[in-house]
């Protein structure tokens, strides 16, 4: 448990980790939908990663 409390800092750091996670999955979700509508536009095949 000590170490998830972090010296009393544990709520502003797992808060910090987990806002941080949050943007990275919400931008590449993002990538991929944009990647989608081009391709479509384009007229090609979807061969996202």
């Amino acid at each position: 448990m000590q170490f998830l409390d972090m010296g009393n800092y544990g709520f502003y750091v797992w808060t910090a980790y987990g806002v941080t996670a949050l943007a990275i999955a919400i931008e590449v979700i993002g990538v991929r939908l944009r990647w989608r509508a081009l391709a479509r536009a384009a007229g090609e095949e979807e061969d996202a990663p």
